[in-house]
């Protein structure tokens, strides 16, 4: 399993038109359970080794997270991201009480404390602050929180790419 945590660009070269800003992404393999803030520019991709595509580019998927709101009232929910090795008794991410995990803690931000990594799970904190109104009323207004795993690298090139265009696989002219 491969696990990676891509950092904050870094402006390379400033500049407009052709001369557009430069950015550089760094990325680093998480092989250490860790807890983890998002950022603007920052994301996660997991996948498995040995699941190339055509051009042996790792098929993975990315966390996408949607927008969230960090409670900082719980340790379990300060943080966007836990990354832990696995443990049938390490579920539910907060309030555990599974007797095979006693001495453990009883959370991911506990479980989360740099063991090596050979079989992760992704603990993603989905959190919502509401502040009732008097607009409030049954029935409340949906609302939806969460995040998406999409794939990335399942194929070599877009199903969708014209025959002209296969060729240049994403390079300009």
């Amino acid at each position: 399993m491969l696990f990676y945590d891509y950092g904050h660009d870094r402006l390379v070269k400033a500049g407009r038109g052709a001369g557009s800003a430069v950015l550089k992404t760094t990325r680093a393999p998480v092989t250490k359970e860790l807890a983890a803030h998002s950022a603007l520019r920052r994301w996660w991709r997991v996948g498995l080794h040995g699941r190339e595509e055509r051009r042996r580019h790792p098929r993975s998927w990315e966390l996408v997270q949607q927008h969230s709101d960090r409670y900082d009232a719980h340790a379990c929910t300060s943080k966007d991201l836990y990354v832990t090795q696995y443990r049938a008794c390490e579920r539910p991410a907060g309030g555990n009480s599974d007797p095979a995990c006693r001495g453990r803690g009883t959370s991911a931000d506990k479980w989360a404390n740099g063991e090596a990594l050979t079989h992760p799970v992704m603990w993603v904190n989905v959190g919502f602050h509401h502040i009732p109104r008097d607009e409030d009323q049954t029935p409340m207004p949906i609302h939806w929180q969460g995040f998406r795993l999409a794939p990335r690298d399942v194929t070599a090139m877009s199903p969708l790419t014209p025959d002209e265009l296969s060729g240049r696989n994403g390079r300009g002219q």
